[in-house]
């Protein structure tokens, strides 16, 4: 089996021709090692950009124990999701210990779904012993995070309950806003929204997802109501687009 081997002759089993008997030998050790190196483990970085990958031995890129890793001796792969990436190497590589961080750049925004994988090229990752890493690994998998940001639709209606349409003219005094978030968020509030011509009040909200106003115009002529960029998040961080 794979483990330490020991070979010796111990004292006092054969003699001499005139009956002294031996004194044990030496101990011939050896440790037997057939087995191949593995993936223990991958963790990718928060802004989806690399991997890391930790081995389960030292590891080399020749047989005879000797050589450092290259992104070339790396493979990646990405299913399911919207995002692709923009290479199957890796751009970068760095070394600390067993683990190795492995660069990537992406086409596309992750949806969450997304499973990126990491093995081997063939014959190109080896133990001290020679032994060769296979090009599939149980343990080389992991999800890409979500990065998509949320949306904010805002849409109004006048007292009567008639929609009132972005650009439209009308005499209406004050008009119900509804601002409609693409996913459940934090920190919305009333600061996030921008107005120029009228005030806005009685902001509340139904739930994480759906917030009300009123905007009351300040004069005759132009008004605006919008949600800047990068003012909320949702759950995961994600900043929202502007309105």
């Amino acid at each position: 089996n794979h483990g330490a081997t020991t070979v010796n002759v111990n004292a006092d089993v054969f003699s001499d021709t005139l009956g002294n008997t031996n004194k044990s030998s030496e101990v011939f050790s050896w440790y037997f090692d057939n087995t191949s190196p593995s993936i223990s483990s991958v963790s990718i970085a928060a802004d989806n950009s690399s991997i890391v990958v930790s081995f389960s031995e030292n590891v080399f890129n020749t047989a005879s124990g000797s050589g450092a890793l290259e992104a070339s001796d790396f493979a990646l792969s990405v299913s399911g999701g919207t995002a692709t990436l923009a290479s199957a190497t890796p751009t970068a590589i760095v070394q600390n210990g067993n683990s190795y961080t492995l660069s990537f750049s992406l086409t596309g925004t992750p949806d969450g779904s997304e499973v990126i994988s990491v093995a081997p090229i063939a014959s190109s990752v080896y133990d001290g012993s020679g032994n060769l890493a296979s090009t599939t690994q149980a343990k080389g998998s992991g999800k890409l995070f979500e990065k998509i940001k949320p949306t904010v639709s805002i849409s109004a209606v006048n007292s009567s309950g008639v929609a009132v349409s972005t650009g439209s003219t009308t005499k209406d005094g004050s008009l119900f806003l509804s601002f409609d978030i693409s996913e459940p968020s934090k920190g919305f509030t009333s600061d996030d929204i921008a107005t120029s011509g009228g005030e806005l009040t009685q902001f509340q909200s139904s739930s994480d997802v759906k917030f009300s106003a009123t905007f009351t115009p300040s004069n005759h002529g132009a008004t605006t109501v919008n949600v800047n960029a990068d003012v909320f998040s949702d759950t995961l961080g994600n900043t929202n687009k502007s309105s």
